[in-house]
């Protein structure tokens, strides 16, 4: 459903205020197979625990191994509680390897046109938004088995823009 819905979405532009961008950001999360996620993974899961309210001024009460505890979140940062309890969910919300594929081939088309709208119109406060954004997709096709992936994906948008050194520096900072 949340595929059918951002495909809907027209302009790769107009994801302010819109579902897409948290979707986007849920879904990169939901194909990520490794329990430890890296540098853009992190990132992610920080902007969408911060959405959600997982921030460090809460007591949360949450659900792990069959049972229901309450943590202080200065024990435990708000993301990481975030994580442990996605990783939860998505053990009952499996999708088969060939979804898995065909989301991961879905999600690289909508980012590149993010990408091509964002670098090519010049949106510059953009930029490490989207550059994230790639370097996530990177992480996640390593996750899945493909070697290299992250820099794969980081060097192909780094050699279609070489006069955009903002966006170059943004990318940059994701290579290991």
């Amino acid at each position: 459903m949340i595929k059918s819905w951002c495909m809907e979405q027209k302009s790769p532009l107009g994801w302010s205020g819109n579902f897409i961008g948290y979707g986007v950001d849920l879904l990169l999360l939901y194909l990520f197979t490794d329990n430890n996620l890296r540098k853009a993974g992190k990132k992610i899961a920080v902007q969408v625990s911060n959405r959600i309210g997982f921030n460090e001024s809460k007591n949360l009460v949450f659900m792990k191994e069959n049972s229901v505890f309450e943590t202080e979140v200065s024990t435990q940062k708000g993301e990481e509680i975030f994580w442990s309890i996605f990783c939860l969910w998505k053990v009952n919300y499996a999708i088969t390897v060939d979804d898995m594929s065909s989301y991961v081939k879905w999600l690289e088309s909508v980012i590149d046109k993010r990408i091509d709208g964002i670098v090519g119109g010049k949106y510059r406060d953009k930029y490490n938004d989207v550059a994230l954004l790639a370097a996530a997709l990177g992480e996640v096709k390593e996750s899945l088995g493909m070697k290299m992936a992250k820099s794969i994906v980081i060097n192909r948008y780094l050699e279609r823009y070489p006069r955009h050194s903002a966006f170059r520096g943004a990318l940059k900072e994701y290579i290991d």
